[in-house]
């Protein structure tokens, strides 16, 4: 049912009295404002949305974590190797260990230093003295041996220990490298998403003053007085 405001008010703007229609009016410009805003802002920021999602094809953050556990596995994998490489080295200077770096010919290096031995002891060969001598040279020749074997199993614990180093220190590498490329993968996408992000939280932003100038244009009374 029409008010009495709604006969009287064309009068009076014919007559200039009132401006019922400013209300109107101002909505109408800025619903038309912010709809030319919204259209600029996707034509400012089209061209950076395209070669992001560009960058970020292929790299969603499940597909950038799955390769990222798959260096991560690795880089552990090359730890623990390292770590058995090492453990093994303990015990290099243990006897059961130095046996293995023994010169296959040793008892028979053995016998010929004896029989040398003899050889040159000529018809003292029964006196308690060449015998002891004989002794001597061969127990010195066994622990000239087992010296040479000694140094042999330490040389190869020390290089096994520099092998089990860089594999530790390739495995951190891996592992570092990792993030670095975790990160790397993940910006294209959060760099989309935060443009995404601010476009739709300055509409929002906008669509919220405009709902607030909306219920104050609402309240207003069109009346003469």
């Amino acid at each position: 049912m029409a008010s009495l405001t709604d006969f009287i008010s064309p009068i009076t703007d014919a007559l200039g009295l009132t401006d019922s229609k400013s209300g109107q009016r101002a909505k109408e410009a800025m619903v038309s404002g912010q709809q030319n805003a919204d259209a600029r802002l996707d034509s400012d920021i089209a061209s950076s949305l395209e070669e992001l999602r560009r960058a970020s094809a292929g790299r969603d953050f499940g597909s950038n974590l799955d390769q990222y556990g798959n260096r991560m596995d690795s880089a552990f994998g090359n730890t623990e190797r390292a770590g058995l490489i090492a453990s093994d080295q303990m015990n290099a200077g243990d006897s059961s260990n130095v046996r293995n770096y023994l010169n296959p010919m040793m008892d028979e290096m053995l016998a010929r230093t004896s029989q040398a031995m003899q050889g040159n002891a000529g018809a003292s060969l029964q006196s308690s003295a060449t015998n002891k001598n004989i002794s001597n040279a061969v127990a010195q020749k066994a622990g000239d041996l087992w010296n040479t074997a000694f140094s042999q199993a330490l040389g190869d614990a020390q290089n096994n220990l520099n092998v089990a180093s860089n594999v530790g220190q390739s495995a951190a590498q891996t592992g570092s490298l990792a993030g670095q490329q975790l990160a790397a993968n993940n910006a294209p996408m959060e760099d989309l998403l935060s443009l995404q992000n601010d476009r739709a939280m300055q509409r929002y932003a906008a669509n919220t003053g405009m709902t607030q100038a909306d219920m104050a244009l609402a309240g207003q009374k069109n009346t003469i007085l």
